[in-house]
C-alpha cells in the first residue's frame, strides 16, 4: 500500500475526528479552558480550509499557472493566523497555555514551514523534490493533532488504570 495515498485518504477525515474527539473530551470533563481554544481553532480553522478548497482549486484549474502563486500561500496563511489565534485568546483570557493549545501552535507552525518551503521548492527552484515529503508531512501533522486532541483520555485511561492496579 502506497503511505502517501494512505495519509492522504485518513486526512480527509481528520476534521471528523478532532470533533469526535473534543466531544468526547468535553462529554467525559478532562478539558480545561486552554484545550477549548486550541481545539477550537484548530477545528474552525479545518472547517475554513474545506470551505476555501474547493474555490482554490476552481481557481487552480481555471489559471493553473496561479497555483504556485496562490495555493501554499493561502495555506501558510492559515496557519499563520491560527498560532496568533490560539495566542491571542490565552492572552486576553490570561491563561497559561496548556499542552494541547501549545502541540496545536506547533503544528501550524509546521504546517506553515512545510508551506513554504513547498512555495520555495516549486515557484523559486523550480523542482518537484519535496512533493512526497508535502504530502506526507501534512498529513501527518494532521493526524498526530488528532492524537493531540485525544490525550487527556490517554491520561485519564492512564490514571485510572493506575488507581485499579496500584490503590
Amino acid at each position: 500500500m502506497d503511505y502517501s495515498n494512505f495519509l492522504f485518504q485518513v486526512g480527509n477525515y481528520t476534521w471528523l475526528g478532532y470533533m469526535l474527539a473534543t466531544f468526547l473530551v468535553v462529554v467525559l470533563n478532562l478539558a480545561d479552558k486552554s484545550y477549548y481554544f486550541g481545539s477550537a481553532v484548530l477545528i474552525m480553522s479545518n472547517l475554513a480550509m474545506q470551505v476555501t478548497e474547493p474555490a482554490l482549486m476552481r481557481l487552480v484549474n481555471d489559471y493553473n499557472s496561479l497555483i504556485v502563486l496562490v495555493w501554499y500561500p493561502v495555506w501558510a496563511l492559515y496557519a499563520m493566523v491560527s498560532v496568533y489565534v490560539i495566542y491571542l485568546l490565552h492572552v486576553r483570557a490570561k491563561l497559561t497555555m496548556g499542552f494541547v493549545a501549545s502541540s496545536m501552535m506547533i503544528s501550524f507552525a509546521g504546517l506553515c514551514t512545510l508551506q513554504v518551503v513547498r512555495f520555495f521548492d516549486r515557484l523559486v527552484f523550480q523542482t518537484d523534490l519535496l512533493g512526497v515529503v508535502y504530502k506526507i508531512g501534512i498529513n501527518s501533522i494532521n493526524i498526530g493533532c488528532l492524537f493531540i486532541l485525544l490525550f487527556p483520555i490517554a491520561i485519564s485511561l492512564k490514571e485510572m488504570l493506575a488507581k485499579r492496579l496500584w490503590g
